[in-house]
């Protein structure tokens, strides 16, 4: 017996020639025994269709990579990054393709084994170019500017300085703060400057001619002031008032020595009419270890004075 295959072939069913579906068909299959007898049949076989594949596997990161999206969809893109002061190996960005796959591998991060190098400003000092980690470096400025910030920073093990570099500036003093008619010579606030001052015409001056800013950035005294000068009414006030306390004090003088000289006078005339009474017919003073003594005579010269007392400034001034 003898098998004949006749015919056989593949075909794509549909009019779209790219469509999913896809069919396997098989034409009839005929085969002979005897002459002019043929046996056939048709077998006819579909194949399931296959469905598009929906997402990309999870990604695996190692240590410190940072990813932008855990989503694994068709079509999503990621970005990758590092912990501070690690180095990205590898694609930044990686995308989920329609076949279902990355279109790239998940990058790694790498250690630091440095800092960045330091940008210090003008008239900074730095101790150290180094920039490993665990290294410390300090600060200081050209003579005569100040420091503004610390004067010590340090590379960490994550590869960042602690702080950042400080910078140095020229010190100044506070800009001056003038009263009225106070005029200056210049508006200079640095360091060693000196501004002296005037007052506008009639008025006085009351403080320091002339400051200095020092070099730690203060003034060696405050500004000073401008005084107006006394009116002309308050001039003639004052001079009222000074003519009036001296014709005061001068009455008032003349006043105590009438004072005296009436008390003595009245004294005098007191003890003589007295004394004329008794008999005295005559009175005479004398001096006497510094005190004035009164004696009356009587037909001679009277031993014990009738009268004592210390002088005072007018009775020197009396002729009994």
């Amino acid at each position: 017996n003898k098998l004949v295959l006749t015919l056989f072939s593949l075909l794509f069913k549909g009019q779209n020639p790219f469509s999913p579906t896809l069919s396997l068909s098989l034409l009839p299959l005929c085969f002979s025994t005897a002459p002019l007898l043929f046996f056939c049949f048709s077998p006819l076989q579909t194949l399931p269709p296959s469905l598009p594949p929906a997402n990309c596997q999870r990604l695996a990161l190692s240590d410190h990579v940072l990813v932008t999206s855990q989503d694994t969809s068709i079509n999503t893109v990621v970005s990758f990054s590092c912990d501070q002061g690690y180095t990205l190996n590898g694609d930044r960005a990686l995308a989920c393709l329609s076949t279902g796959v990355w279109n790239g591998t998940a990058p790694s991060c790498t250690a630091p084994t440095n800092c960045t190098r330091l940008t210090v400003s003008d008239h900074v000092l730095v101790s150290s170019q180094d920039t490993s980690i665990n290294t410390v470096v300090s600060f200081s400025c050209d003579q005569g500017y100040t420091l503004n910030g610390d004067r010590v920073i340090a590379c960490l093990s994550t590869g960042v300085w602690n702080e950042s570099a400080p910078s140095c500036t020229k010190p100044t003093c506070p800009k001056l703060t003038l009263s009225s008619h106070v005029t200056s010579s210049s508006g200079n606030n640095s360091v060693h400057a000196v501004v002296m001052f005037s007052c506008e015409d009639g008025y006085t001056l009351d403080g320091d001619k002339q400051i200095t800013c020092r070099e730690d950035g203060t003034w060696s005294n405050s500004p000073p002031s401008c005084s107006s000068p006394p009116s002309f009414q308050s001039q003639k006030d004052d001079n009222a008032s000074n003519v009036g306390a001296i014709v005061g004090g001068v009455i008032g003088g003349i006043l105590v020595i009438l004072l005296i000289v009436v008390a003595t006078a009245i004294i005098f005339w007191k003890m003589s009419s007295r004394y004329s009474k008794t008999g005295y017919s005559n009175i005479r003073m004398r001096r006497a270890d510094d005190r004035i003594e009164l004696f009356a005579d009587e037909d001679g010269d009277a031993d014990e004075p009738l009268y004592s007392a210390e002088p005072t400034e007018d009775d020197a001034q009396l002729d009994l």
